[in-house]
């Protein structure tokens, strides 16, 4: 580690940092700005400020979310992230379309991306990560509990843990 940050303070800078790009537009309203993407250079500049913040900002998302998640459930649960992740790269430009159609203005839809920015901000703020991490032990540990239980129960496996009958030919 080259700083002493947890991943969750990471996160949290890089929000805030990311969130000065839909400012940055929402400065825009202000009549007698000089910026606020009034100029080309600006947007030349927020794209590079994008690029620079996006691959570091969904590896630490992933980070910590690979942190809470139950030992041994890594491939359920990343396939839900990569849902809600995907559902997010159409929905955020649906909402910012539609408001750009109903204003006719596609700066409003930098207002939209600000709060969503801002909305997540307390969540991350108030998240507890030790108590996420050993949440996500101890439902693993009943999970296997009850897997284990219901396989005794149907007489799949043993007391020692044998399997009885052929899981491939059960149907």
């Amino acid at each position: 580690r080259r700083t002493k940050l947890t991943t969750k303070q990471i996160l949290v800078i890089q929000v805030c940092v990311y969130a000065i790009l839909p400012l940055w537009g929402v400065i825009g309203f202000i009549g007698p700005s000089p910026i606020g993407l009034k100029h080309a250079w600006e947007m030349f500049f927020l794209a590079a400020w994008h690029g620079f913040l996006l691959g570091g900002t969904q590896s630490t998302c992933r980070s910590l979310f690979s942190q809470l998640l139950p030992p041994g459930m890594e491939a359920e649960f990343f396939s839900l992230y990569e849902i809600t992740d995907k559902g997010s790269s159409w929905v955020g430009p649906l909402v910012v379309g539609a408001i750009n159609d109903a204003t006719g203005d596609l700066r409003k839809g930098f207002i939209f991306v600000l709060a969503s920015m801002l909305f997540s901000l307390p969540f991350f703020l108030f998240l507890n990560v030790e108590k996420g991490i050993n949440q996500g032990r101890e439902f693993a540990s009943s999970e296997r509990k009850r897997i284990v239980a219901e396989a005794l129960a149907s007489n799949e496996i043993s007391q020692d843990g044998i399997a009885l009958k052929d899981a491939s030919n059960s149907a």
